[in-house]
């Protein structure tokens, strides 16, 4: 789930739900827990079966053999912290 932030330079926060259907809303939303806040920009690097990288990933296509990718490789871009958000959070 992506929820947006207050702070200016961040893109958004990323959370985890353990709901199926968010078509009515949580009684509980505000429990969801937050993975990781100030996240500029994520990189995803795919892996195939042989253990081979790739920027992108298409599992609709013969290239990668109509297969979902062996593993990924999540790397976050995190907004740097300043004296004044940590003091926030303490």
């Amino acid at each position: 789930m992506v929820f947006p932030t207050p702070t200016p330079s961040a893109m958004s926060k990323r959370g985890r739900s353990d709901r199926i259907n968010f078509d009515t809303p949580s009684e509980t939303e505000a429990a969801d827990p937050v993975l990781c806040e100030d996240i500029k920009s994520l990189k995803l690097t795919y892996y195939d079966k042989e253990g081979v990288d790739h920027e992108s990933w298409d599992s609709e296509t013969a290239e990668f053999k109509y297969e979902t990718p062996s593993g990924i490789l999540i790397a976050p871009d995190i907004i740097p912290a300043t004296a004044d958000s940590v003091c926030e959070k303490l």
